[in-house]
């Protein structure tokens, strides 16, 4: 008789019965937990600003400005009632600052309800939340385009999952394969500084002019010489060389 079994909520894979989220999936459901408790510290900060009042000693209505940041603190009372319906889906009930880590000794309970997708990609969608109100603007590497809306994705290379702006759940791994085989088919038309300029945006691994003009000349990067200082260059070769920088 087959061995029953079942599908991960998240990426697909096969489970066996009674899991909800594979291996993979619970080590950074941990993760982004383990996240939300370093982030929620940033946010209180937020919350707790400092006005420095200008020259004039006043908001110019008569009134001093607020004394927190209400919308960080309107974000950390949603957060903190979302993270509670998610305690208790396995019936944990705890003091707020002892609730995640008691939530973390209970990872398998909390990967074994039938619930344990949405609330993984809940803590995974309020990590992004914070993140964008405290953290400052910086470019992170392209993954590829939600297949939902189209809406280009970029993520660190540690991030596994995210939420796209339109709601739908990415599988950033997969969209990073499925980029990365998409590159390994196109070309480029750059000079050594443009294609430099690509790869780093696009991979977030910093290259130079004088890297890609060292890996043409020792033939590493094979291209086709154009006009103008220009040349057709393999995309996919191009980022595997910027990806060897790192090891």
């Amino acid at each position: 008789m087959a061995r029953e079994t079942s599908n991960c909520q998240t990426c697909g894979a096969e489970l066996n019965p009674g899991w909800h989220i594979c291996h993979k999936c619970r080590k950074e459901y941990a993760r982004q937990l383990h996240d939300l408790r370093i982030n929620l510290r940033k946010l209180e900060s937020k919350k707790l600003r400092k006005y420095k009042l200008g020259e004039g000693g006043g908001s110019g209505d008569g009134f001093a400005p607020a004394g927190i940041d209400l919308g960080a603190g309107d974000l950390e009372d949603e957060i903190q009632r979302r993270v509670y319906d998610i305690a208790a889906t396995i019936n944990l009930w705890a003091a707020w600052g002892k609730l995640i880590p008691a939530m973390l000794g209970r990872m398998a309970q909390l990967c074994q309800v039938a619930s344990a997708g949405e609330s993984y990609r809940t803590i995974v969608h309020l990590n992004q939340r914070i993140e964008e109100r405290t953290e400052r603007k910086r470019v992170k590497p392209f993954v590829g385009r939600c297949l939902n809306c189209g809406h280009d994705v970029t993520a660190d290379t540690d991030e596994h999952g995210a939420v796209c702006k339109c709601g739908h759940w990415l599988d950033l791994d997969s969209m990073r394969q499925e980029t990365r085989e998409q590159w390994e088919r196109m070309h480029t038309t750059q000079t050594p500084k443009g294609a430099a300029e690509w790869v780093t945006r696009h991979t977030g691994i910093k290259v130079t002019r004088k890297d890609v003009t060292n890996w043409l000349l020792r033939g590493k990067l094979h291209a086709e010489r154009l006009e103008g200082g220009y040349y057709e260059l393999l995309v996919g070769e191009l980022v595997e060389l910027a990806q060897s920088k790192t090891q």
